[in-house]
C-alpha cells in the first residue's frame, strides 16, 4: 500500500475533491501553495499514524541472520532500526540467552538468527510503500488515523476526538483475534 492511496481516501473524507486532481495524487493539475501545504501536512499525519501503529498496536517483526567472532552484535548492523529483541536462536533454532546493552547485545554463539521488532521507515513521497502489517492494516484504517491527526494539527479538537475514537475502534477490530468466528450450527430440538 502506498502513501498516495491513503491520502487520496483522506481527501475524500475531507470532501476536498480538488486535491485529487493534483499531480502528486495522480491528477493533471499543479498544486497551489495552499494545496501543497495541505498535502505535506497529510503526509506528516500519515507518518505519525504509521509510527503509532508500529509502536503501540501492531509491531513490525523481522528475522535476520548475523555473525560476529566476538559474540557481540551491534544494533547499527541490523537492516532496520531495532526497537526490541524478541528472541535469539542458534543455527539449529535453539533459543539462546542474550544480554542487551544500549548499542549492542551479546550471546554465546557466533552465528545467530535474531527475531526483533523494528521502527518503520518514514514515507517521504506519495509513491513510497508504507511499512505496516499489511494483513491487519487497511487503507481505510490509515485514512481514519490521518483524519484524526489532520484535524488535531488544524486545532479542530472536537473533530479530532471523533476521528480518533473511530481510529481506536478500528484498530481494536483489526487486532481482534477471533473476528470471523462462527457459532456452531444448532438444531430445533
Amino acid at each position: 500500500m502506498t502513501a498516495r492511496e491513503v491520502i487520496k481516501l483522506a481527501c475524500e473524507y475531507l470532501g476536498n475533491y480538488d486535491l485529487l486532481k493534483v499531480t502528486e495524487l495522480g491528477g493533471t493539475e499543479t498544486a497551489t501553495e495552499a494545496q501543497q501545504e495541505k498535502l505535506t501536512t497529510m503526509l506528516t499525519c500519515l507518518n505519525d499514524v504509521v509510527q503509532t501503529l508500529a509502536l503501540m498496536y501492531m509491531p513490525l517483526k523481522k528475522v535476520e541472520e548475523l555473525s560476529s567472532s566476538t559474540k557481540q552484535f551491534e544494533f547499527s548492523k541490523f537492516s532496520k532500526p531495532v526497537l526490541q529483541i524478541i528472541k535469539v536462536f542458534d543455527q539449529k533454532n535453539n533459543a539462546l540467552p542474550f544480554k542487551s546493552f544500549p548499542e549492542y547485545f551479546t550471546t554465546n554463539a557466533e552465528k545467530i538468527k535474531v527475531e526483533y521488532h523494528y521502527q518503520p521507515a518514514f514515507a517521504s513521497g506519495y509513491n513510497d510503500t508504507l511499512d505496516i502489517v499489511e494483513e491487519r492494516c487497511s487503507v481505510r484504517l490509515l485514512a481514519i488515523g490521518v483524519m484524526a491527526r489532520f484535524y488535531l494539527y488544524q486545532g479542530l479538537y472536537q473533530e479530532a476526538t471523533a476521528w480518533d475514537n473511530m481510529f481506536e475502534r478500528a484498530v481494536l477490530v483489526a487486532n481482534a483475534k477471533g473476528h470471523g468466528a462462527k457459532i456452531k450450527k444448532r438444531g430445533w430440538y
